[in-house]
C-alpha cells in the first residue's frame, strides 16, 4: 500500500478525566465514556481498556470498528496533513504527530520515538493483553523475539489438542522436493477450532490456496494452535469473534502467511524477520480484516444478543433434526452408524468432563458430564441447603448391611452368655467384654459362686 506507513498498536490504560474535544458523532466524551462503560460491563472476555493504532486511511478504520465491537475506546496518531482525515474521527482521541513540518505525511507514522512519547503522555502503555483464558502455544513468545524466523519443526511441534476451543491455528503442508507452506486461520464457529480441523479431514470448506496445495501434491502433515481460549457462553460469542479476528490477522501478517511476498494486502509490514529468509511459503490470499463478524450486536444489549444466539441455535439444531429423519428413512444403516459414533463421542466427552472438573459445583464438590447436569443439581434442595448453610447430612442405612446385621443377631453368633447379649461382629463383642460395665458382672458371678459355696 503505497500511502500506508507502519502500523504500531499500544494498548491505553483507561482514564478518568475527559479530553476537553467532542466525539465523531456529536457527543462529549463524558457521554461517549458511559456509552463504552455500558459496552465494556458487557464484554469481560478481555481486559483491554484502550488500544492505540498509527496508521492512517482504511487500515484504523476497520481496526477502531473492531476495537468499538469489543467495548474498547481508541485513541488515533496522526500527521499534520492528516489532521482533518476519516480515521482521526473515526477514534475516541487523536493526537498530532510532532510539530507542522516536521515530519512528512508518510514518515510522521514511522516516527516511533513521537508515537511513545504521545503514548507515554497520555498513560497509554499498559499490558497489552492479561485476560487469564486466553493461552498462547509454548515457545511462541521466544520465536517472535528470535533474530531467526521459526522452522518447520517448531511449528509441527505446536500442541493439537483444541477440544471444545475458540482459536487460531496454523496448518504445515509438505511435498517431497518443496518449499513447505502455512495457512494460518481462526475456528470461532460453533463447531470451534475441532470442528473446523475435522473440515479439513472431511475435504470440506477448503481454502483456495491450500486446496490448490493439495492438488499439486502438498498434503497437510500437522495442524496446530497459536492461540486459544475456552468455547464461550451465550452472549459472549460475538465480542469473542473480534478478539480472534484481531489475533487472526497480527499472526497472519507476523509469520507472513501470505502468498505473495511482494504485495502489501493492505498492510504494514510487521514480519520481523526477512521474508526472503523464510523457510516457507504461505497460503493466504487476503487480510483477515476484509472478512465479516458473525453475528449480530450493533444496537443490542447483552441479553438481547443472548436471547438472538439462542433463537440461532434452535434453528440450527431443528435442521439437523430433519436431516436426521431424512437420513433415517433413507438410509438407516448410515444413521445408525453416525449415532453410535455420537454416542461414542458423547461418552468420551462426558467421561472427560468429570475427570477435568469442566463442569463442577465446588459448594458441594461434585464434577459433572455436562451443564444440564449441573444446572439441575444447582436446581435441588440439596444444593440450595448447602449454599445456605443450613443443609444436615441423612444417614442412609444399607438394606444387604441391615439383614447381615440382623441375621448376626438372631443366631448370636456373637453372643456375651454374661450380659446374654448378641452382638454384630467379633469386634463389636470384644469391645463390649473389654468395658466396665461387662467386667464387673463377671465378678459379681464370680463372687456369688464363691460364696454359696461347694454344694454337699
Amino acid at each position: 500500500m503505497a500511502d500506508t506507513a507502519a502500523s504500531n498498536e499500544v494498548a491505553v490504560p483507561e482514564k478518568d478525566h475527559d479530553y476537553g474535544t467532542p466525539h465523531h458523532d456529536g457527543d462529549t466524551h463524558s457521554t461517549a465514556n458511559t456509552v463504552h462503560q455500558r459496552l465494556r460491563a458487557n464484554s469481560t472476555i478481555m481486559q483491554l481498556k484502550k488500544i492505540l493504532v498509527a496508521n492512517r486511511g482504511e487500515i484504523p478504520i476497520r481496526i477502531f470498528r473492531t476495537a468499538h465491537e469489543l467495548s474498547l475506546q481508541t485513541v488515533a496518531v496522526f500527521s499534520y496533513e492528516d489532521r482533518l482525515s476519516m480515521h482521526r474521527q473515526k477514534a475516541d482521541e487523536a493526537y498530532v504527530i510532532g510539530k507542522r513540518g516536521q515530519y512528512t505525511p508518510v514518515a510522521a507514522y514511522l516516527a516511533g520515538d513521537e508515537i511513545i512519547k504521545i503514548a507515554l503522555e497520555h498513560a497509554a502503555l499498559e499490558a497489552l493483553f492479561t485476560a487469564s483464558s486466553l493461552s498462547f502455544a509454548p515457545g511462541i513468545l521466544d520465536v517472535l523475539q528470535s533474530a531467526t524466523p521459526p522452522t518447520i519443526a517448531w511449528f509441527k511441534s505446536l500442541p493439537t489438542d483444541v477440544r471444545r476451543k475458540f482459536g487460531i491455528y496454523l496448518l504445515v503442508l509438505e511435498k517431497p522436493g518443496a518449499q513447505p507452506r502455512i495457512y494460518v486461520s481462526s475456528g470461532t464457529s460453533v463447531v470451534g477450532v475441532s470442528g473446523r480441523w475435522q473440515q479439513y479431514d472431511d475435504g470440506k470448506w477448503t481454502p483456495a490456496y491450500v486446496q490448490k496445495a493439495l492438488d499439486s501434491g502438498y498434503t497437510i502433515v500437522h495442524k496446530g494452535p497459536l492461540c486459544w481460549a475456552p468455547m464461550p457462553s451465550l452472549g459472549k460469542l460475538y465480542p469473542a469473534r473480534c478478539l480472534f479476528l484481531l489475533l487472526e490477522t497480527i499472526f497472519t501478517f507476523i509469520f507472513w502467511a501470505m502468498v505473495s511476498r511482494e504485495k502489501s494486502y493492505g498492510m504494514p509490514t510487521i514480519c520481523p524477520w526477512t521474508l526472503s529468509d523464510l523457510p516457507y511459503d504461505g497460503c493466504c490470499n487476503h487480510s483477515p480484516l476484509v472478512e465479516c463478524i458473525h453475528g449480530e450486536a450493533e444496537g443490542l444489549s447483552a441479553e438481547q444478543i443472548k436471547v438472538k444466539e439462542l433463537e440461532i441455535q434452535a434453528r440450527r439444531n431443528a435442521a439437523h433434526n430433519v436431516k436426521s429423519h431424512i437420513l433415517k428413512a433413507t438410509d438407516y444403516a448410515t444413521w445408525k452408524s453416525n449415532q453410535i459414533k455420537s454416542a461414542a463421542v458423547s461418552d468420551r466427552v462426558k467421561k472427560a468432563n468429570r475427570q477435568n472438573g469442566t463442569y463442577r459445583c465446588t459448594t458441594c464438590n461434585l464434577n459433572f458430564p455436562a451443564p444440564s447436569n449441573r444446572d439441575r443439581h444447582y436446581r435441588s434442595e440439596t444444593h440450595k441447603q448447602k449454599v445456605a448453610g443450613t443443609w444436615k447430612p441423612e444417614v442412609v442405612k444399607d438394606p444387604q448391611h441391615q439383614r447381615w446385621v440382623a441375621s448376626n443377631k438372631a443366631s448370636k453368633r456373637y453372643n456375651c452368655t454374661t450380659c446374654d447379649k448378641p452382638f454384630v461382629s467379633q469386634q463389636h463383642l470384644d469391645r463390649h467384654c473389654g468395658q466396665e460395665t461387662h467386667k464387673k458382672k463377671v465378678l459379681a458371678m464370680k463372687s456369688a459362686a464363691q460364696s454359696a459355696g461347694p454344694r454337699s
